[in-house]
């Protein structure tokens, strides 16, 4: 079984206001072996992406109004696949 992923997160303020974005994006290998009671053998690739939006304002040194939007994949991970 392995896991591979890249992940980035960047910020820009311009004055009171603070846009960021972040993304991440991983590839999972599950590898199955087969045996004597449970014969065969398999592979499973899955490939995920999740991704972030977000807006700050800043009232003040001490108040801020903020909103995010997130989208998030997993993989299943081995028991998920294989129960």
């Amino acid at each position: 079984n392995s896991i591979f992923s890249v992940f980035t997160f960047q910020e820009v303020k311009r004055s009171s206001h603070a846009f960021s974005a972040g993304g991440r994006v991983e590839n999972t290998r599950i590898d199955k072996s087969g045996s004597e009671n449970f014969p065969g053998a398999d592979q499973f690739g899955f490939l995920g992406y999740n991704g972030a939006l977000g807006y700050r304002y800043n009232f003040n040194k001490q108040n801020s109004l903020s909103s995010s939007y997130s989208y998030t994949e997993r993989a299943p991970n081995f028991q998920e696949l294989l129960s």
